[in-house]
C-alpha cells in the first residue's frame, strides 16, 4: 500500500482552495453537481503522478490568487485614502459632543485659540497657553 502512494502528488494550496469553494457551493440550490466535479478534481490531482504539471497549475494559481490579493489590497487602501478624513470627522464630532458635557469650550479674546474649562466651576481666571494673556470666563 506505501508504494502505491509513491510518487504520488497529493493535496497543495490549490487543491485546498478548490476543495473549499465546493463546499462554500456545495449548499446553493443545483450546484451540487458543480461541487461533486470540483471533488473529483481535487481527488484526481492528489493521486496524479505528473507532478511537472501539477506544479505549473499551483503556480499559475498562486499567481493568480497574489494578484487578486493584492488588488483587494490596493482598493482596500484606496477606500481607506477616500473615507478617512469622513471617518476622522465622524470620530473628531463625536468627542466633541462628549466632551462639551464635562467642559466648555470657548477662544482667546486675544489670539482666537480653542481653549478648554470644566464646566460648572463659576468664574475662572485663564491664561491662554498660546499668547499668556490673562482674562475672565465663566463657566
Amino acid at each position: 500500500m506505501p508504494e502505491f502512494f509513491d510518487r504520488r502528488y497529493g493535496v497543495d494550496s490549490f487543491s485546498l482552495f478548490l476543495l473549499a469553494v465546493s463546499a462554500f457551493i456545495l449548499g446553493i440550490h443545483y450546484m451540487w453537481i458543480v461541487s461533486l466535479v470540483l471533488i473529483v478534481a481535487v481527488v484526481v490531482r492528489a493521486f496524479s503522478r505528473d507532478t511537472v504539471a501539477r506544479t505549473g497549475e499551483r503556480r499559475r494559481f498562486s499567481r493568480f490568487a497574489h494578484s487578486v490579493g493584492y488588488g483587494f489590497y490596493r482598493v482596500g487602501k484606496w477606500l481607506y485614502t477616500l473615507f478617512r478624513p469622513v471617518v476622522l470627522g465622524i470620530k473628531n464630532a463625536i468627542q466633541r459632543a462628549a466632551q462639551k458635557r464635562k467642559q466648555v469650550l470657548f477662544s482667546c479674546p486675544y489670539c482666537e485659540a480653542k481653549l478648554r474649562l470644566p464646566r460648572g466651576r463659576g468664574k475662572l481666571a485663564v491664561t491662554c497657553p498660546v499668547c499668556h494673556q490673562s482674562f475672565i470666563k465663566t463657566t
